[in-house]
């Protein structure tokens, strides 16, 4: 059986990141850990520390058709749930045991993680994230 840590953050797919920073900093008093650029995904994040949790904002950059299509039909919104887990190639080979349908078959490796995303169509409609700290 998986073993989840906690939920390590909510992923919020948002048209202009300076206001949404705006909002969930200065206005929700959420503390602003970092901004990076996520080439891999395509993507440019804000991670905002809430309790024992994050919420990641991410703007789509060039290229990501999938959230710029998202964001500019909807104006953002849910994009994915991200948990926390302690041996994430483990996770894939217990999930593909049990026939869930990956986007990811290895994890991607980033400065101080490594992630893998779960196909929607398993998991309820739900992106899910697996999240692994290095």
């Amino acid at each position: 059986m998986i073993k989840i840590k906690k939920i390590n953050h909510i992923g919020i797919a948002v048209e202009n990141l300076e206001k949404s920073m705006w909002f969930w900093n200065d206005v929700l008093g959420l503390t602003l850990m970092n901004v990076e650029e996520v080439p891999s995904h395509k993507v440019k994040v804000a991670f905002l520390r809430a309790g024992d949790s994050d919420i990641e904002l991410l703007t789509p950059l060039e290229g990501n058709f999938v959230m710029g299509k998202f964001v500019q039909e909807k104006g953002g919104g849910l994009d994915h749930l991200c948990l926390e887990v302690e041996n994430i190639e483990a996770v894939l080979v217990e999930l593909q045991e049990n026939g869930i349908k990956l986007l990811d078959e290895t994890p991607k490796v980033l400065p101080g993680r490594k992630i893998a995303f779960v196909n929607p169509s398993s998991s309820d409609g739900v992106l899910l994230e697996f999240y692994e700290l290095i």
